[in-house]
């Protein structure tokens, strides 16, 4: 019954990630010069994607036709036939350039220390994985989304925390990764404890309310400060090349034409694309003669080229959809009376076009568009999410808000503690901790109760 009830959750999370979906991931996150390269070089490496080139193709007599795809397959089996084997179409040959932090993850997977069960929910936890690394969603939100126990979520996300490299590039947020990678370095409990809990007071400078509390020296917290910036709190950077930050191409461009929004996507540097059926076909046969190796290495190609094949439709209609939705929330900004916008957070848009918050994290990867107020970073459209009580959501830049009016009308005598704006916050069904109260105040520059009451 077991070994049943496995084998069915198996086959339910191998339908979810199937191969083409993995390339497809890693396809989508690709800004627009990036993607444009990325498919020139699979054209020229992949003999199973072609350019669509319909007008041409109508003046190919089949004789030719039949003829060229002979050609290319006697000269995809010279490849194979090689005395080096598969050179050229190998997979450790397949295109490194723009190598995503996905494709790392999962050629990590294999290697943990996992049940071939497990295996398979990391390869689809990692569709809940953004492009900096970082976990969207709570584990039990995503247990769900699975249909899986929470525990066994939990498991398999804590196992790809410790042994995917470089270490901490799975976390739930910087702490969480500074503290991964605090603890394989052998960090003592000073360290832990000032980034689990005091993180955001040095980011400020408030070093002397770090002393107080935590009841050590300057010293000491010089030297766990020293400690804390020999971490990386951004291992994520090794899978973006240096020419990412050189120029910026809009992947947009959103304008207003005789009083109509347009949302125009720039995809026309890339082609229209087939995927060669034939020459598959006629290959079928060649791949029961083969090698492991070679079968491996052309299901491979076939993978990516159907991925290829449909990634510019997909992802021109995300993008999109995503795009208008941001816009109909912001039309004074778009149509240019207004140079401010109110942001929105990716589960509010995921769940306005039904997909999931991955997707919308993907997408949004360094993407820009082009407005009347200049070109932006799609990501700048989000903003960080709160839950409140009642299941509503409401921005991290809408509390800040509400902690300064509420700060701005309190008794000056008596000032509220961080503790009683949290309270307060919570009348309001907008649910935050303390220490979420005084992160806030102290980013915003606002003393705490006691100095504010001296008047400091």
């Amino acid at each position: 019954m077991k070994d049943k009830q496995e084998l069915g959750l198996q086959q339910r999370l191998e339908l979810r990630l199937t191969p083409e979906l993995v390339i497809f991931l890693n396809l989508l996150q690709l800004p627009i010069t990036e993607l444009e390269l990325s498919v020139q070089q699979e054209l020229e490496r992949n003999p199973f994607l072609e350019v669509r080139e319909t007008e041409i193709e109508e003046k190919i007599s089949e004789l030719d036709r039949i003829s060229y795809e002979q050609t290319k397959l006697t000269r995809f089996e010279r490849s194979l036939t090689d005395q080096e084997g598969l050179e050229g179409f190998p997979l450790e040959n397949m295109p490194e350039e723009g190598k995503s932090i996905y494709q790392h993850i999962m050629e990590q997977i294999s290697t943990m220390n996992l049940s071939e069960e497990e295996k398979i929910i990391a390869r689809t936890l990692v569709g809940f994985i953004d492009e900096k690394g970082f976990i969207m969603g709570d584990e039990e939100d995503i247990a769900n989304q699975l249909n899986l126990p929470q525990e066994m979520v939990k498991r398999v996300f804590e196992v790809m925390k410790k042994e995917i490299e470089p270490t901490g590039l799975i976390a739930k947020s910087i702490e969480e990764r500074l503290l991964i990678q605090a603890v394989e370095e052998g960090a003592d409990e000073v360290v832990q404890k000032i980034i689990k809990d005091y993180l955001h007071l040095i980011e400020v400078g408030k070093t002397e309310k770090i002393i107080e509390e935590m009841g050590i020296s300057e010293e000491e917290l010089d030297r766990a400060i020293n400690f804390i910036k020999s971490l990386d709190p951004k291992p994520e950077r090794i899978f973006y090349s240096p020419s990412d930050n050189r120029y910026v191409v809009p992947d947009a461009r959103v304008f207003v034409e005789d009083g109509e929004i347009i949302i125009d996507i720039n995809d026309a540097g890339i082609p229209d694309l087939r995927i060669n059926t034939e020459l598959y076909t006629a290959y079928k046969e060649e791949l029961k003669k083969r090698n492991d190796e070679a079968k491996k290495a052309i299901e491979m190609l076939y993978h990516r080229a159907k991925s290829f094949y449909k990634l510019k439709f997909e992802r021109r209609k995300n993008l999109e959809n995503i795009i208008m939705e941001i816009v109909k929330h912001n039309m004074d900004f778009f149509t240019g009376k207004d140079n401010s916008f109110k942001p929105l957070t990716m589960k509010k848009i995921a769940g306005l076009l039904n997909i999931s918050e991955a997707t919308v994290s993907r997408i949004a990867s360094r993407k820009f568009i082009d407005t009347p107020n200049g070109i932006f970073e799609l990501k700048d459209f989000f903003t960080k999410k709160l839950n409140t009580v009642d299941g509503r959501e409401v921005s991290a830049d809408y509390v800040k808000k509400r902690i300064r009016e509420i700060i701005a009308k309190e008794d000056k005598r008596r000032p509220l503690s961080d503790q009683r704006i949290a309270d307060i916050l919570r009348e309001e069904k907008i649910w935050v901790a303390r220490r979420t109260v005084a992160k806030y105040r102290e980013e915003m520059g606002i003393l705490d109760s006691k100095r504010r009451k001296a008047g400091k």
